[in-house]
């Protein structure tokens, strides 16, 4: 949405006051010769309010680059803030969910007493070690339930606990 920039009201005050002002100089100086005033105090009149004229006219113009410098942050802020969302969105979409995935297959395994097993503690692959000591991990609950097991040989893991309940069955 964008935001359209308004002059601010303080702005077109002070431009106004400042044309007041160099008119009031002018018509002052007028109002001087006419009342038989010096030259002097006549240009003296029409100097200071075009002086004064000037400042509130210089006024307006700080008060609406301000307001300008602030309008154009404010929009750059909106654009800057809609193109990061977009690009951490896009790598978003580009990093896998989970760093550690693993494929349950829910085959019946082999019996155990072939092969090497590996095992990932904390997303950590460990071993190779025999089904002897897999099974003893298990007792010491240093292998859960839940903990991934691969087989030598095969290419996905699976729980130790489905490997361990086809075991049961099978044995």
């Amino acid at each position: 949405m964008k935001a359209k920039y308004e002059q601010p009201i303080l702005a077109g005050l002070f431009s106004i006051l400042g044309v007041l002002t160099i008119i009031g100089g002018v018509i002052g100086a007028i109002v001087s010769f006419s009342a038989s005033a010096s030259v002097t105090e006549a240009i003296a009149i029409t100097v200071a309010g075009i002086f004064a004229g000037i400042l509130y006219i210089g006024l307006s113009q700080l008060v609406n680059y301000v307001a300008q410098t602030a309008h154009a942050t404010d929009r750059l802020s909106e654009i800057l803030e809609t193109k990061i969302t977009e690009s951490l969105n896009s790598i978003q979409g580009c990093i896998p969910a989970a760093p550690f995935k693993v494929r349950i297959d829910t085959t019946p395994p082999i019996p155990s007493t072939r092969g090497e097993f590996y095992y990932a503690v904390d997303g950590v692959k460990k071993g190779p070690r025999t089904a002897a000591e897999i099974r003893r991990l298990w007792q010491e609950g240093i292998i859960q339930s839940e903990t991934f097991v691969l087989r030598e040989g095969e290419t996905q893991w699976r729980k130790y606990g489905d490997i361990l309940g086809a075991e049961k069955k099978n044995g």
